[in-house]
């Protein structure tokens, strides 16, 4: 196959894509990239599982963004092994694997090891001490700054000691005038590395930490870019003096008068490489994390999206999706916000919301837990959206981002109060990803985003009474929407959206909103190829591709003239599950048949292979159709995701697109479109596999 897709003049798989383009791999001077536009940010799965968005482009920039990092040992035979490396005071001695004091000393004596420990940084240290009989030991920072001590120590045991060094030059272990004992297994690690501190702030035990100092002070690293725009996230554990607290990216601050702690996010564009993490005079607090991520303004980034995620090694496809509106206007704040034309406030029924509860598909802690009140005996356990109002005849699309949390199996979705077409309720298991009673009014479909997060979705429409509720349940059985209610049941909640249409019947990649509805509009691609790359003789067009939802419309790719006068086409038909292809010659049909396949929405490898007298529609490894009488196209010289002059855009998932100068023979096109562990015909595994049949 892969011997055989050598020989394609145009070849576009999940590869590369710059704003405006998506690059083919074949050829390799631009000429057969493709021109891309939506206009809008959009999100996708990205080769993690997580859902980003597309103009988010970066990966955590904050260098130990999570305080966790430790630099290299700096303490040579920190275990003693042998009698060096150490500058030894009175009474001190080194056998035995350990250090050892005896006591002779009449006044403090030290264990030295000369080193450099820059200003400000913080540095691990942990000791074994053993044998401890008087007196007491600490350990220091000493030399050029000012002396830094750790804790007296009387007692054997382990410690660690976290100090901050005001620019010394050794390390000391200090007994007093009466100690007696033994030291071991001395390490000294800096840890907050490549952050700068300012005094009052210390990093230890993966959290950054301030005491109050009574002056302005900051820790701060050069990781950003002047002009560049990007979202700060940052994890506060507790503030013990209420105090302002902000993030400044150069000189702009995009977080400040924090008072309680919590996850805070914000976005900002820097005026400098500095980022600050500040705190006034009487501040007093731990941060656990910090991550920034660089923004893009660039809307016409083709998304190579990874759903369904199932785990590394998950292949990818280019997505490509109709406009779509999102209409819940606070997506990830199920306390808050309108769906639809419009709706109340969501509520809940013998229910406890609560934030922040686990990490959610995009990654980060802001999942919600819906859990029973734990009143007492059976009920309905729900968040509920009254007041809905919708425009009749519409497709209404609600999908919502499930995972088991407690004790109950199933989450539904119910639509209720409106006209009877529109009514129902419909069950999902969420332990294992399966749909369950789906109610005669409703489409539903349940799709797997990896770490047990599944997406939920049911489709209904009304015609007359278009105001009613919407209803996300808790649902121990299939099938019934009581629970018991005793604080056992309980699932996690990511990702509400709301979509309507006249003519889309299924839910798109996630839109996220923060307060009012957000579009993204459609995705398009059109304008690779030359004539030099597109035989009008003779040749043949590769798809391997899969629909978004079998919703009786046309989704075209083509070679074309840029008209429909000349073109090639395959496509997704507006006929149940049929994938057709269409020759036109000059304005007349030169070949036209459509297959039906059991799903439309799983991948198919579909080639149409077009010549004088010699079509023919390949599906799968078989040959459906032939046509033996036709002309070939005139002046094709493009490749375009379209019927060949705008319309009939193609909305679906594609692997791979390729155009082929000449028509490839019968055992090249079963090999072409078959799965590689299933031939017909010996040739065609041969050809595959590159045998050499003798």
């Amino acid at each position: 196959m892969s011997n055989l897709l050598e020989k394609a003049s145009i070849l576009l798989t999940p590869t590369a894509y710059d704003d405006g383009k998506i690059l083919s791999v074949k050829p390799i001077d631009g000429s057969g990239d493709f021109d891309f536009t939506r206009n809008s940010s959009a999100t996708r799965v990205n080769s993690q599982g997580l859902i980003e968005d597309m103009q988010i482009l970066s990966s955590n920039l904050v260098s130990n963004g999570d305080f966790s990092q430790q630099g290299p040992e700096l303490i040579t035979n920190g275990d003693f092994a042998t009698d060096t490396n150490w500058t030894k005071g009175t009474g001190w001695s080194i056998s035995g694997g350990t250090a050892n004091c005896d006591g002779t000393q009449t006044a403090g004596t030290q264990l030295v090891q000369n080193g450099t420990y820059t200003l400000n940084k913080t540095y691990k240290i942990t000791y074994t001490l053993s044998s401890v009989t008087a007196g007491n030991v600490d350990v220091r920072l000493q030399g050029s700054g000012a002396t830094v001590t750790g804790n007296s120590r009387t007692i054997d045991g382990t410690y660690t000691e976290y100090i901050t060094s005001t620019g010394n030059t050794s390390f000391r272990i200090r007994g007093n005038d009466d100690f007696i004992g033994s030291i071991d297994n001395v390490s000294v690690k800096e840890v907050g590395q490549d952050w700068t501190l300012d005094a009052g702030w210390s990093i230890s035990e993966g959290l950054a930490s301030r005491t109050n100092t009574g002056a302005y002070g900051a820790m701060y690293q050069n990781c950003l870019e002047s002009g560049k725009k990007y979202k700060a996230t940052i994890k506060i554990t507790s503030i013990t003096s209420q105090a302002f607290f902000g993030v400044r990216l150069g000189t702009n601050y995009i977080l400040q008068g924090i008072t309680q702690p919590g996850t805070y996010t914000a976005i900002g564009v820097s005026t400098s490489a500095t980022l600050s993490i500040m705190g006034n005079p009487t501040f007093a607090g731990s941060i656990d994390s910090i991550k920034i991520i660089e923004i893009t303004d660039d809307t016409n980034l083709p998304r190579i999206d990874y759903s369904p995620y199932s785990g590394a090694g998950t292949c990818g496809h280019w997505l490509f999706e109709p406009q779509s509106t999102q209409t819940a206007t606070y997506s990830n704040d199920f306390t808050q916000g309108d769906i639809f034309v419009s709706s109340s406030d969501p509520s809940v029924q013998d229910t406890v919301l609560t934030s922040q509860q686990t990490t959610s598909p995009d990654g980060t802690n802001n999942a919600w837990l819906l859990k029973d009140d734990n009143s007492g005996g059976t009920g309905t356990s729900n968040l509920r959206y009254t007041g809905t109002n919708l425009n009749s005849n519409d497709f209404n699309i609600v999908s919502v981002f499930v995972k088991k949390a407690l004790t109950n199996n199933f989450i539904a979705l119910s639509s209720a109060n409106f006209d009877s077409s529109a009514n129902g309720t419909s069950w999902f298991n969420i332990s294992n990803g399966s749909l369950g009673i789906i109610d005669s009014d409703h489409t539903a479909k349940i799709e797997d985003y990896g770490n047990d997060w599944y997406r939920c979705s049911i489709t209904f429409k009304t015609t007359t009474d278009t105001s009613g509720a919407v209803r996300i349940r808790l649902a121990s059985t299939d099938g019934s929407v009581n629970v018991s209610l005793d604080g056992t049941n309980g699932s996690y909640l990511f990702g509400l959206q709301c979509e309507s249409s006249a003519t889309q019947n299924y839910a798109t990649s996630y839109i996220p909103t923060s307060g009012s509805t957000v579009t993204r509009l459609a995705d398009a691609a059109s304008g690779a190829g030359s004539s030099d790359l597109i035989n009008s003789t003779e040749g043949v067009l590769y798809a391997e591709i899969a629909s978004l939802a079998n919703d009786g419309t046309s989704r075209c790719i083509a070679l074309s003239d840029g008209s429909t006068s000349n073109r090639v086409n395959l496509l997704f038909d507006t006929s149940n599950n049929a994938i057709r292809s269409i020759v036109v010659s000059g304005s007349s049909t030169q070949f036209d048949q459509e297959y039906v396949v059991s799903s439309t929405t799983n991948y198919h490898k579909i080639a149409v292979k077009y010549k004088a007298n010699d079509f023919a529609l390949w599906i799968d490894g078989v040959e459906r159709f032939t046509d033996a009488s036709g002309i070939a196209p005139i002046g094709l010289n493009d490749l375009s995701f379209n019927v060949g002059s705008g319309s009939l855009s193609f909305f679906g998932k594609a692997k791979c697109v390729a155009v082929f100068k000449e028509a490839l023979t019968d055992d090249e096109l079963e090999c072409l479109t078959t799965d590689e562990t299933s031939f017909s015909s010996f040739n065609a595994l041969a050809l595959a596999n590159n045998y050499t049949i003798i």
